[in-house]
């Protein structure tokens, strides 16, 4: 029994130390996607998602904006039109992060930031998820501290837990350097947050967009809460945005007026308006055609439409000094 007690305690001991490991192998030999772990070189990814953060990271508040949220957020708010309106801002927003993820970023950059308003884009999608891709986004893109730490266990996710092993590992060999924008001839990132599509016209076909439902995640909304504690406490005016997307995506969601009514319903018990583009008060009528570069991402006409469209709804809200 001894010998058997023994053996357990042996094998409870090693196994971690085996568990790093392997993910340290798998980094160093480039395999780490075949086992769940889904690290990028820093600078690789989609979104400019290195280069973003690399940038704020040197920036000192106060802004006027700070815009958060998914690819709407970092595709759809070009800070040289608020530049132009008499407004600072930078973007913060990355690929597919959910409110989980936008209050774990703002607890690194909102202090320093100090905005005056804080507009966090709300997508449907990334609602009803757990945050995972975007925590892996950004793993493999910032420095291994804390509050990743935090927004790793906060997921709930195998593969953003491997993640995060490798990150810590792939950092003591490889320390992160400043990287520069990616080069593409689609699009172009804007010191400030914000990538511009060089595409003017449709991409895809939008005669086969299948009807979907937009579902939301329970604890999304507990993240919500959170993040407007955060932007009071730190002195900031939350505002809620859910992006314009083409009406053929949008008619696709059966249930888009269902589920919008809930998330006004719910960010009314904290006296705050949501803002929705694709329909109500603020529906704004654009081109599936010129103003999107696929069925919810808009081409540069469509996002100077949108800001401006935005600057004056905020306005008429009395919502903007």
């Amino acid at each position: 029994m001894k010998k058997l007690l023994l053996k357990i305690l042996l094998f409870l001991i090693t196994l971690p130390i085996t568990y790093l490991l392997v993910i340290a192998l798998l980094i160093f030999t480039n395999l780490n996607n075949l086992f769940n772990v889904r690290l990028d070189k820093p600078g690789t990814g989609i979104g400019n998602t290195t280069r973003r953060m690399q940038e704020v990271a040197q920036i000192t508040g106060p802004v006027d904006f700070l815009f958060i949220g998914s690819s709407h957020a970092y595709r759809g708010f070009d800070t040289r039109i608020f530049d132009e309106a008499g407004y600072s801002s930078f973007n913060l927003g990355t690929t597919a992060q959910s409110p989980l993820n936008t209050y774990y970023l703002l607890q690194d950059h909102l202090p320093r930031l100090q905005p005056k308003y804080l507009v966090v884009e709300l997508y449907w999608e990334v609602l009803k998820d757990n945050g995972a891709e975007a925590c892996i986004d950004l793993l493999s893109s910032v420095p291994v501290n804390k509050t990743m730490v935090e927004m790793t266990v906060s997921t709930q996710n195998v593969s953003t837990f491997n993640t995060l092993i490798a990150a810590a590992f792939s950092r003591i060999w490889e320390p992160q350097k400043q990287v520069e924008p990616i080069l593409n001839t689609t699009e172009q990132y804007i010191p400030g947050g914000f990538v511009s599509s060089t595409l003017t016209h449709q991409t895809s076909n939008l005669n086969k967009l299948k009807p979907k439902e937009a579902k939301l995640k329970p604890e999304q909304l507990v993240y919500l809460e959170k993040i407007i504690q955060q932007a009071r406490f730190h002195g900031a005016t939350p505002l809620f945005v859910v992006a314009p997307v083409t009406n053929e995506y949008k008619t696709a969601v059966k249930n888009y007026s269902a589920f919008m009514k809930q998330l006004t319903n719910y960010l009314q018990q904290y006296d705050i308006a949501l803002l929705d583009f694709n329909e109500g008060k603020y529906q704004l009528h654009l081109s599936s055609e010129t103003d999107f570069y696929d069925y919810h991402h808009l081409t540069q006409p469509g996002v100077r439409k949108f800001n401006l469209f935005l600057l004056e709804a905020l306005r008429q809200e009395k919502l903007l000094n």
